[in-house]
């Protein structure tokens, strides 16, 4: 008997308190995966070549910049260049090919 007047008092406690226990579970779920959450670092690296190929400086910055970040696993070159001076390409190449011994270089033209 006492068993089910205990049944009974549950039962009109979850009745009318549902509404706040429902939203009190949506709020610790939502706490409980936002502190789970970890942000990670990039592991690719993206190099850009929009412009005719005049000058080193910019691209030799950016891998200089590749170098030196160690979460990095891998370069995406974008291809995107009309061309350029011959020896300005022939340096951005040597340098493409020295980090190349470094990481993954993958090239999309």
């Amino acid at each position: 008997m006492r068993i089910l007047r205990f049944l009974g008092k549950c039962i009109s406690f979850v009745n009318t308190n549902f509404k706040a226990l429902v939203l009190i579970l949506i709020v610790l779920f939502v706490f409980g995966s936002m502190q789970d959450t970890e942000v990670e670092k990039p592991n690719l690296a993206k190099i850009y070549l929009n412009t005719p190929i005049f000058s080193t400086n910019s691209i030799e910055s950016q891998i200089q910049n590749i170098k030196k970040n160690p979460s990095i696993q891998g370069v995406l070159l974008v291809i995107d260049s009309p061309g350029g001076s011959v020896s300005a390409s022939i340096e951005v190449a040597d340098m493409l090919k020295e980090l190349g011994k470094d990481l993954p270089v993958v090239a999309y033209v």
